[in-house]
């Protein structure tokens, strides 16, 4: 499993006797920085970090990035989130449940400027200077 040290902590063994998980990044002692480096060095993609979309551990930056994409991910995180709150009430549980860290269902924790109506400024000409001010 693709499974670097700097995540040793997700290793499992299988429910199942007959398999047998194996983890050869953590087995080298290899962390996710050398494998993006050892991946550059022979001019090959770097593939983003693999996650659930309604992982309650994305940080807000992801989050939002997530949103702007729009999409099924960002479908299936707002899914996830309603449904476990859902599964809270009828569980009778004394707590919400939610998938964002703010404690508030993902829809409203997570505001982007497209919310409220505003746009990226499309420019003709592109700007080298840094110092626009547009």
């Amino acid at each position: 499993m693709g499974i670097s040290l700097d995540e040793w902590s997700r290793m499992k063994t299988s429910r199942q006797q007959y398999i047998k998980h194996v983890y050869p990044l953590v087995d080298r002692r290899l962390d996710r920085s050398y494998c993006v480096a050892w991946l550059e060095e022979h001019g090959l993609d770097i593939p983003p970090k693999s996650a659930c979309t309604f992982c309650p551990y994305h940080n807000k930056d992801y989050w939002k990035r997530m949103k702007q994409a729009g999409g099924a991910d960002w479908d299936e995180a707002v899914t996830v989130d309603q449904d476990i709150r859902n599964m809270g009430k009828g569980a009778g549980l004394e707590f919400e449940m939610f998938v964002h860290s703010s404690g508030l269902p993902l829809e409203e924790a997570v505001r982007i400027p497209e919310d409220y109506g505003a746009k990226q400024i499309e420019m003709e000409i592109p700007c080298d200077s840094g110092h626009c001010f547009v």
